[in-house]
């Protein structure tokens, strides 16, 4: 199990222990009748935890300690707790949750809702609380220096099998925003991928400007994207369309 702490400080972040926080987890067990997972548990003993979660996620809204077990409104006559479920998170347009599996071990299951029912319909989205986080702060950093972005066709065994060929796999997560959210990565960019039914959401952040035409030259070849590429500003399309000129690719989607 990869230790909170360890999370913090890939993320730059100072853990701070909190003894009220110590004590507000211990009201939360009384009132959820069970002892959190640990790895959960401990993240909320940081003063600071929920805020790197917040700071670390697309402005969705993590649970205070106050909250954490008790009956939410948005679902009405519906208690996750029945499923062992403890919801940590909604999403910031509240149209989904996250929550931790309480029967899943020391480091828990992650599951979402984005169906807005009741009953919601939970989803696994990460098989472990400390991936889950870690990838959030994956994501955050990639959209923060991320240069290019596309929709292409749905990834199939063959474009996976050239992908792993290529780059690393970091952690998969699952359900939300697409079916399979994979990440790639390599000396010369890193990339995010939403895969669905039917397409694919590419989000591509190169290391350097010096690594931009060798990480779209590798992204073409094992993609098949090259026409669907758009720069996410004027600078970035630019640079495409110098590589485009350089690769006799045409200027953009059919």
């Amino acid at each position: 199990m990869v230790a909170i702490r360890e999370v913090f400080r890939n993320a730059g972040w100072n853990p701070v222990p909190s003894g009220a926080a110590e004590r507000g987890l211990l009201a939360v067990e009384r009132r959820v009748a069970r002892t959190l997972p640990a790895a959960f548990r401990e993240f909320y003993s940081l003063e600071n935890g929920p805020s790197l979660l917040e700071q670390y996620s697309n402005s969705d809204r993590p649970l205070r300690l106050a909250e954490l077990g008790e009956r939410p409104e948005r679902w009405r006559g519906y208690d996750p707790l029945d499923e062992d479920i403890l919801p940590f998170m909604i999403e910031n347009q509240h149209l989904g949750a996250w929550g931790i599996r309480l029967n899943g071990g020391d480091d828990p299951q992650v599951v979402v809702e984005m169906n807005s029912t009741v009953p919601p319909v939970w989803q696994r989205c990460a098989d472990r609380f400390t991936d889950w986080l870690e990838s959030q702060m994956e994501n955050f950093r990639l959209f923060e220096n991320c240069w290019f972005n596309a929709d292409g066709p749905e990834l199939t065994e063959e474009s996976l099998c050239l992908l792993r060929q290529y780059f690393g796999e970091g952690i998969r997560t699952y359900a939300w925003p697409g079916k399979t959210n994979y990440r790639f990565f390599n000396d010369r960019s890193n990339i995010l991928l939403w895969n669905q039914d039917g397409m694919c959401s590419w989000w591509i952040a190169p290391k350097s400007a010096a690594d931009v035409t060798a990480a779209l030259d590798e992204i073409a070849k094992v993609g098949g994207i090259e026409k669907d590429l758009c720069g996410v500003e004027d600078r970035f399309e630019e640079m495409l369309r110098a590589w485009r000129l350089r690769s006799n690719f045409s200027s953009g989607p059919d």
